[in-house]
C-alpha cells in the first residue's frame, strides 16, 4: 500500500475530529492555539520544515564549526530565527515568547521603533538556541545524543588552542560552544540515569511520598505526591492541591506539609497532593535556557494540565506556593481562568494557551512579589495605559541590556 500523503492525513483528521482544515479562520485559530510551547522550539513557533535529519545535522555542524561561534553562527548561516526567511512564528499572546523575543532582538527605544531583525545571541545562555531547537529532535529520536556528543568531541580534538586560551579559566571565556553542545547531551543522560537509579533503589518512593516523572518539552522532570484521602465509595469527583517550592528548593520541601494534610483531612472527597520540582531545580533537568517567571509559570500550567488533570484526573484543584513558588502559583492560577474567544479582546498569558478553569483556590506562603489592593492595581497602568504584561506582549518595554556572559557566569558560579 502507498504511503499516505499530507492531504490524505488531513482529510482523515478532518473526519475524525469534525474539524475543517480548509477554513482559513479555523486554521488561524489552530495555529495560534498550537503555538504555546516555549519560544523557538517545535512546540513554540519553529517551523516543522526544520524538523528534519538534514536540518539537525547541518545545525550541529554549524554550531561546532571551525570558528566555534555556536549560536551566533546558527543565526548567521541558517536564518531561521529572523528576517524574510524566518522559520519562527511568535505567539503574541505568550509572555514567554514576547520576553525571549525582546532579549533576542534587544528591544527598541520607543513604541514607534520596531525591533531589530538581527538576533543578539549574547543576550541568551550560551547554546540556548541549539538547546531549544534540539528539544523535539532529541525527544523523538531524530538524532542520537551520542552523535551530538561525538561531533563535540571531534571539534574539541581539532581545536587549535594558543597559550592564552589554555591559561584562561572557562569562567572567563566568552565562547565555549563545544562545552555547550556536550551539556545538552550529558545533562539529559545524567538526569535519566539518576532517575533510573532512584526508581530501582527506592521503588518509586521518597519516604511517605510517591515519586513520578514526566517530560516537558522533552526535558525529564520530577514530582512527588500522595493520596490524602481515599474518599467515599459513591464515585464523588477527585480534587487535589499542588504545592510549588521556592528558589533553590524542590518538591521535597513539602513532605511535612503533605503529611500534616493527610493526618488532618476530614471529608468524603477523594483528595491528592502533588509537589513538582520546577525545571532547573531539584531532580529536574537543568537545560541551558533563560529562566524567567514566564518559563516557570508555563511549566506549572502545563504540569496542572498534563499531570494533575490529565493523568490524575482531578476535577478541580487548589494551588499554593512559597517564595518564588508563590508568585508562580499565583500567576498560573490567573492563567487558568483565561479562555480566549476570537469574538472577545484576547488576553495574554504565560504561554498563550487557554486555561482549564478548574482552579478553585490559591494559597500564598511567604510569597515573592508585593500584594496590592484592587484599586492600587487599577491605578498601576504603565506604558500608555498598559499593564506590564500588555506592554511586554506589545513590545513596549524599551531596550534589553543584560550583563555580559562573563559577569553572568561569575554570578552563577557564586550561587
Amino acid at each position: 500500500s502507498k504511503v499516505p500523503s499530507v492531504e490524505d492525513i488531513s482529510n482523515l483528521l478532518c473526519s475524525a475530529f469534525d474539524f475543517n482544515f480548509n477554513d482559513n479562520d479555523t486554521m488561524k485559530r489552530l495555529e495560534r492555539d498550537c503555538n504555546t510551547g516555549i519560544y523557538a522550539t517545535h512546540w513554540g513557533g519553529l517551523s516543522q520544515s526544520t524538523f528534519t535529519e538534514d536540518g539537525v545535522l547541518e545545525a550541529t555542524d554549524i554550531f561546532l564549526g571551525q570558528d566555534h561561534d555556536g549560536d551566533e553562527a546558527l543565526v548567521q548561516k541558517l536564518k531561521w530565527w529572523s528576517g524574510k526567511d524566518s522559520k519562527l512564528i511568535r505567539n503574541k499572546l505568550s509572555l514567554e515568547h514576547s520576553s525571549i523575543n525582546w532579549m533576542m532582538t534587544g528591544g527598541s527605544e520607543s513604541p514607534t521603533t520596531s525591533f531589530s531583525d538581527s538576533i543578539k545571541t549574547t543576550s541568551l545562555i550560551e547554546g540556548e538556541l541549539l538547546t531549544r531547537y534540539l528539544a523535539a529532535p532529541l525527544l523523538f529520536g531524530l538524532v542520537s545524543p551520542r552523535y551530538i556528543l561525538q561531533k563535540a568531541n571531534e571539534a574539541a580534538a581539532l581545536k587549535e588552542t594558543n597559550f592564552l586560551d589554555n591559561m584562561t579559566p572557562p569562567l572567563f571565556k566568552s565562547k565555549n560552544s563545544i562545552e555547550a553542545a556536550r551539556t545538552i547531551v550529558e545533562s539529559r543522560e545524567w538526569h535519566k540515569l539518576f532517575a533510573y537509579k532512584n526508581r530501582l533503589q527506592h521503588d518509586g518512593k521518597e519516604d511517605n511520598l510517591n515519586v513520578g516523572y514526566w517530560r516537558w518539552h522533552g526535558f525529564l522532570c520530577r514530582y512527588v505526591g500522595c493520596n490524602i484521602n481515599k474518599g467515599s465509595e459513591n464515585g464523588a469527583s477527585k480534587e487535589g492541591i499542588t504545592l510549588v517550592h521556592g528558589f533553590g528548593a524542590s518538591g521535597s520541601q513539602w513532605k511535612k506539609a503533605i503529611t500534616e494534610l493527610k493526618d488532618t483531612f476530614d471529608g468524603d472527597l477523594e483528595f491528592e497532593a502533588l509537589a513538582p520540582d520546577l525545571i532547573g531545580f531539584g531532580q529536574c533537568e537543568k537545560p541551558s535556557l533563560t529562566y524567567t517567571q514566564y518559563l516557570w509559570e508555563s511549566y506549572t500550567s502545563s504540569f496542572m494540565k498534563d499531570i494533575a488533570i490529565g493523568k490524575q484526573k482531578w476535577n478541580g484543584y487548589t494551588i499554593g506556593g512559597n517564595s518564588i513558588g508563590g508568585f508562580t502559583a499565583m500567576s498560573a492560577s490567573a492563567d487558568d481562568t483565561v479562555v480566549n474567544n476570537d469574538s472577545d479582546p484576547l488576553i495574554v498569558t504565560c504561554n498563550g494557551a487557554n486555561g482549564s478553569k478548574k482552579c478553585k483556590g490559591l494559597i500564598l506562603m511567604n510569597s515573592a512579589g508585593k500584594v496590592f489592593k484592587k484599586e492600587e492595581i487599577d491605578a498601576m497602568t504603565t506604558h500608555n495605559g498598559s499593564t506590564v504584561a500588555e506592554a511586554t506582549a506589545n513590545d513596549l518595554i524599551g531596550l534589553s541590556s543584560p550583563p555580559s556572559r562573563q559577569i553572568a557566569k561569575v554570578g552563577g558560579s557564586g550561587l
